[in-house]
């Protein structure tokens, strides 16, 4: 008897970044990462989040880092697996989704790869998720926070 389907999501920045950081919204952060890890969900993510997770770490303005802890925290995010590669399916479905959306290279590639991973990208950046056109909401879901 097979349980229910595991459910697919594509985390941003934005959300990887509260796996490491106690910061409005981490408790929900940290159970969908749990949720991964107890294989219940599955969590796909483009190669840039590596450098923005590791940009928004060494200067987040609270947080303050030592070097070994970043490099910590980037191997601990590269060691969950959840990179996928960049083919070129995902490059042109990035820039077109770039260039429609009037919106970055780095935030188009978490939305391509949700689309042609038939997921949910999940963002803590509302101002993102607001702007995006209604065909691209329907694969978009704003991290819930909580207290």
């Amino acid at each position: 008897m097979e349980g229910p389907p595991i459910r697919r999501y594509v985390v941003d920045a934005s959300v990887a970044v509260k796996w490491f950081v106690p910061e409005e919204g981490a408790d929900s952060a940290r159970q969908l990462k749990r949720s991964y890890e107890e294989g219940q969900a599955d969590i796909l993510s483009p190669p840039v989040i590596l450098f923005e997770v590791a940009n928004a770490l060494r200067y987040h303005p609270i947080v303050k880092l030592s070097v070994e802890e970043l490099v910590t925290a980037t191997e601990a995010l590269r060691d969950m697996a959840i990179i996928v590669e960049t083919s070129r399916e995902i490059w042109t479905e990035t820039f077109e989704i770039s260039q429609t959306e009037g919106i970055t290279t780095y935030d188009a590639a978490y939305l391509s790869l949700a689309v042609l991973s038939n997921a949910m990208f999940v963002t803590a950046d509302r101002k993102l998720l607001d702007e995006l056109s209604e065909n691209l909401k329907k694969y978009a879901i704003l991290l819930s926070v909580t207290k």
